[in-house]
């Protein structure tokens, strides 16, 4: 069934995302973990300073969505979920699917937080990387959340 990106209502939907969405959502996951190993050893890995820093890096995630869709014209036509465009569409689709985008954001931000409170070495942030791109970005996953 054929469906645009702003008439998306299950998580299923997500899995029908082009290859490059995938990829993009995934390498910014994995920049956000080294962020987050930089913000973690300026301020010395105090926890005091995650609270701020985890919101903040959220926010600045969903900031270009509010503002491209204040300013987009384009208010009909979207398109399907599988010939999406990366750039073009990512401030239009079903606001819910940003609530979702944010809970993985911080769950990958919480993680690495965690790993790098046991060890904050360049191995470490390696680790944390590549396993946060393996579970983000296999197309495998895509097939276990299909319904």
């Amino acid at each position: 069934m054929t469906k645009t990106i702003d008439k998306m209502d299950k998580l299923g939907d997500m899995t029908r995302f082009p290859w490059t969405v995938h990829l993009g959502a995934s390498l910014n996951i994995v920049f956000s973990i080294w962020l987050t190993h930089q913000v973690f050893l300026v301020t010395g890995g105090r926890f005091f300073f995650f609270l701020p820093f985890a919101v903040g890096l959220v926010a600045c995630n969903v900031l270009p969505v509010v503002i491209l869709r204040a300013r987009d014209e384009k208010k009909t036509g979207h398109s399907t979920i599988e010939g999406m465009n990366f750039f073009e569409d990512q401030h239009r689709f079903s606001s819910w699917v940003y609530g979702i985008a944010s809970g993985n954001m911080l769950f990958w931000t919480v993680f690495a937080w965690w790993v790098f409170s046991i060890n904050h070495s360049s191995a470490a942030l390696l680790s944390a990387q590549l396993f946060s791109f393996c579970l983000t970005y296999v197309p495998l996953w895509r097939r276990f959340l299909r319904s």
